[in-house]
């Protein structure tokens, strides 16, 4: 979790603090160094929950960019500024109501030779998230698209699900199939069309991977138990 309290004297923490410290300005400078062409779109991954999950070189893009294209501008510009990025560069919104629309207006800023950064609320853009149809548009533009690897809520949740070792338990065989998985997303939320999903991916054979809001768990955990 998130903490603004500072680390006591004596704790581990503050003695690890100097070399993070260190750490963080030797990957900064390495970011520096990078080249970031003009013209291109580039789609950042920000924290899910945490904001010491984003990454140096997320926060690099977000603090050269031209403009930066969001899910939501308020939650944004308050992220930014948790991590001490107080940008005074366009703030474009680009949610699942506007993406078509917006996708033009990022289009001609490109093409005008800007570096526009892209972030949803939470994750990596484009999954479950707005983002595809922005980056299909600058792509059919004959525009870059940069992805940025960072934080996303499938990986998390698969690197501790033991997924390889519970197929392998199966009996399924190779790596392929103990490390093959399915995303879903959310299923549908009229109860006739989620029976009817959750019976379907009772046939699917590899590892399915579902979201689900907070207050939908127990629910569709209920609806699960059938597997």
């Amino acid at each position: 979790p998130d903490s603004d309290a500072a680390p006591h004297a004596s704790s581990p923490s503050a003695k690890a603090l100097p070399a993070l410290q260190a750490a963080l300005s030797l990957l900064a400078q390495s970011a520096s160094e990078q080249d970031l062409p003009t013209g291109a779109l580039y789609m950042v991954a920000t924290p899910i929950g945490n904001r010491a999950d984003f990454s140096v070189r997320a926060l690099w893009v977000l603090a050269m960019a031209d403009a930066i294209a969001c899910e939501d501008t308020r939650h944004t510009r308050q992220l930014l500024q948790a991590c001490g990025l107080d940008r005074s560069v366009p703030m474009l919104a680009v949610h699942q109501h506007n993406e078509a629309e917006a996708a033009a207006g990022v289009v001609e800023r490109l093409q005008r030779g800007e570096r526009v950064a892209y972030a949803s609320d939470a994750g990596t853009p484009a999954v479950s998230d707005p983002g595809a149809r922005l980056a299909a548009a600058v792509a059919a533009a004959g525009l870059r698209v940069v992805p940025l690897p960072g934080a996303s809520s499938v990986t998390t949740v698969l690197s501790a699900a033991g997924v390889a070792a519970t197929q392998a338990h199966k009996g399924q065989k190779g790596a392929s199939a103990a490390s093959s998985f399915v995303f879903e997303g959310f299923l549908p939320s009229k109860p006739g069309e989620r029976r009817d999903a959750v019976a379907r991916l009772a046939q699917q054979a590899h590892t399915v991977v579902l979201l689900e809001a907070p207050h939908r768990i127990a629910a569709l955990a209920d609806e699960l138990a059938t597997l």
